[in-house]
């Protein structure tokens, strides 16, 4: 789709707006000679030989609030949304390390483990907005380096 456009998503997977008869046309200029053609069907079959090789391992994370003033409980996520290439979706990553004190090395607190609707999560009740750094680390066999996520919690909207 063009930029802007909204995408066609099926079964959590963004879907091609590509149609078979547009491909046949071009395809059939190529056959006919037209240079411009042949060399854009001939990089896009190697972008498409590209990322058959390669691997997608999308993450989704933010918070979720409730309660009022001093009572105010956060809650700040991290998810694997969707993997794709030679990643399995389930255990790509192994922990997450959650700091509301950047300036301090040690994180607050670690989940390894995780629920089905957030993932892995951390609760923490304040009368205000606080940073609350993630580290992801994920599992050794993708050769991944631990991503760091400086992210600060939001109230819900209203």
């Amino acid at each position: 789709p063009a930029c802007g456009s909204p995408v066609k998503v099926s079964g959590g997977t963004p879907q091609s707006d590509a149609s078979e008869g547009l491909l046949a046309q071009a395809e059939a200029m190529a056959l006919a000679g037209d240079q411009q053609v042949a060399e854009q069907l001939q990089l896009h079959g190697q972008l498409v030989a590209a990322r058959k090789r390669s691997s997608r391992l999308l993450l989704e994370y933010g918070n979720v609030s409730s309660g009022r003033g001093s009572k105010r409980s956060y809650t700040t996520f991290l998810k694997v949304v969707s993997t794709g290439g030679s990643i399995a979706e389930t255990g790509s990553v192994v922990k997450v390390d959650f700091n509301i004190n950047p300036g301090y090395s040690k994180p607050t607190s670690t989940a390894k483990e995780h629920d089905r609707k957030l993932g892995f999560a951390f609760e923490y009740a304040m009368a205000r907005q606080y940073p609350c750094y993630m580290t992801v680390h994920f599992k050794p066999e993708l050769s991944l380096p631990k991503l760091t996520i400086e992210f600060v919690v939001q109230e819900e909207a209203r």
